[in-house]
């Protein structure tokens, strides 16, 4: 015959707290491995597109590729802007490493030029203001070019979103939401990305 054990106030105590303690440690594993493996199935879903043979690779900063030696980070990646077309015949290489200067008055269109200033690498950049805008307010402290004689990019916040060249001047406008993907596509038509 076996004696049963009484059991105490502060065995039971001990007992109840070591089973609390159990059941947490199971609970803070669970959520750590589900919060994992979610993680790794979303980031292997759209984490790299290829598009016209490039491969773009998902990053915190934006989409990753190279083309003409360069490697290159866009916000974008040619599948999302496809649909905006762009008349600029002008390619990269008549950019890169020369001077560009840029029209630009808002935060937004700012933001698109250094998008484009990051990818062209030229050798000298600043903000500028077309000639025949010299009597604006906006271009009371900057420096006049001209589209006949100098490379520029003016990046204009419109209702209209349109890609196009005048001389030496490439304009991108769009409204303020999809500058920076307009900016991207002319990105990728001026690199052959799409055509």
């Amino acid at each position: 015959m076996q004696i049963k054990r009484i059991e105490t106030k502060s065995d039971r105590e001990k007992r109840e707290k070591r089973n609390k303690m159990f059941i947490g440690i199971v609970l803070v594993i669970v959520m750590l491995l589900s919060t994992a493996g979610y993680a790794i199935i979303e980031r292997g879903k759209e984490d790299k597109v290829v598009y016209n043979g490039i491969k773009f690779t998902k990053t915190d900063n934006g989409w990753t590729w190279i083309t003409q030696n360069f490697e290159m980070l866009t916000q974008f990646n040619p599948r999302e802007v496809k649909n905006i077309s762009s008349n600029v015949v002008s390619t990269a290489s008549k950019f890169i490493s020369s001077n560009v200067y840029f029209v630009a008055y808002r935060f937004d269109e700012k933001a698109a030029s250094d998008e484009i200033y990051r990818n062209l690498r030229p050798s000298r950049s600043q903000y500028v203001c077309l000639e025949e805008n010299a009597n604006d307010t906006e271009c009371a402290d900057l420096p006049l070019k001209s589209c006949l004689k100098d490379n520029v990019f003016v990046v204009l916040v419109k209702n209209e979103t349109k890609i196009y060249e005048q001389d030496n001047c490439v304009f991108i406008e769009s409204d303020s939401d999809n500058i920076i993907k307009a900016a991207d596509r002319f990105l990728f038509g001026a690199f052959g990305v799409i055509k």
